[in-house]
């Protein structure tokens, strides 16, 4: 009689462990399918955490020799060791249409020589600021001892926007911005110093990125012009896959977005919070009128969300999508800044 709680409360473990592994492998199933179901998408998020739930079950089942069990569990747990794992494995190199036209005139600037843009990379920070973010003091002195070139902010609100601009340590001009009282608020801004460096900014603004849509959210645009090339630079961020009815809505937001960077005619950077992950239908989204890749390719696994998991148990839905012709040099996470985003840092090159 004295054994049987230890009996019993092995047995309820034993159970609740079988459960969670058998969500695990179901979600990853289901994940598949939000391309033609959108409200499986969310599940396609997971990756992470369906893998590292099932290992330790596939690995209890190969150790019994339960063949049934370990085709059940290993199944799914190679879908998921593959999602994470190619975040390792850099893109193959490829060169879109648009880089094997001349540069134009006025982008024929000279090199600024060492220390420039040209040589070092194009250092941008993506950061979703949280719309009530508690320590929006700290969000400025950060960002001011980055070094970014260019400063992508969402969820941009006007209080945040006003405090930028009133902080005399700021070392941004604000290129276009979008502020807003809800959480869809975007901004673009570039350090001071850029010129002299060798970055040029042009045809900067801000606009709906669907006229359909009911919230009527803002997108921020603009041109980059370094080493002898130019790239549009579109901020965007679309709503979460709460549901099908908002699924649809964010791959929808991201095709827009995707077509501006193609109407631009020149190769295009995709930045923000877009609530996709790499194995989301989302990404597909993103990429059906430009051709772009995910610049954190090949630097491992870089969770921005929710802030307090860090980086490889949050899940990675702040971007930046490039064009084939740029290579991303570096990828790195930062600190919990009170938003319940981590800031994404990317630095890229022409091939």
């Amino acid at each position: 009689m004295p054994h049987r709680p230890t009996a019993l409360s092995g047995a309820l473990a034993a159970a609740l462990a079988q459960a969670a592994v058998g969500a695990a492998a179901l979600a990853t199933f289901a994940g598949l399918f939000g391309r033609w179901l959108p409200l499986l998408d969310l599940a396609s998020h997971f990756r992470m955490y369906g893998l590292l739930t099932l290992t330790p079950g596939l690995a209890l089942a190969v150790r019994r020799r339960q063949l049934a069990w370990t085709v059940a569990i290993g199944v799914p747990w190679l879908i998921s060791a593959y999602s994470v794992a190619r975040l390792w494995a850099p893109p193959l190199a490829a060169r879109s249409a648009a880089v094997l036209a001349e540069p134009n005139a006025a982008d024929d600037a000279p090199d600024p020589g060492p220390g420039s843009i040209a040589t070092d990379g194009l250092r941008i920070v993506v950061f979703n600021v949280w719309g009530v973010n508690p320590t929006p003091e700290r969000i400025a002195p950060y960002l001011a001892a980055s070094d970014a070139d260019v400063a992508v902010l969402i969820e941009l609100r006007p209080p945040l926007a006003a405090r930028l601009a009133a902080d005399p340590g700021w070392p941004f001009d604000a290129i276009t911005t979008a502020p807003r009282d809800d959480f869809f608020g975007v901004g673009v801004y570039v350090r001071r110093d850029a010129a002299s460096r060798g970055l040029r900014v042009t045809d900067a603004i801000t606009d709906v990125l669907r006229p359909d849509d009911e919230r009527q959210r803002p997108y921020a645009r603009a041109t980059l012009h370094w080493a002898g090339r130019s790239a549009t630079l579109v901020a965007a961020h679309p709503p979460p896959p709460m549901g099908a009815a908002m699924t649809r809505e964010r791959d929808a937001a991201l095709a827009a977005a995707s077509s501006i960077l193609a109407g631009a005619g020149r190769p295009g950077i995709l930045c923000g919070d877009i609530n996709a992950t790499p194995w989301s239908t989302g990404r597909r989204a993103a990429r059906s009128a430009a051709p772009l890749v995910d610049a954190t390719l090949g630097h491992g696994y870089l969770g921005t969300w929710p802030a307090p998991l860090g980086r490889f148990l949050g899940i990675p839905i702040d971007v930046c999508l490039i064009d084939p012709s740029l290579a991303s040099v570096a990828a790195s996470v930062g600190p919990v800044l009170g938003s319940d985003h981590r800031p994404l840092h990317v630095t890229l090159r022409w091939r």
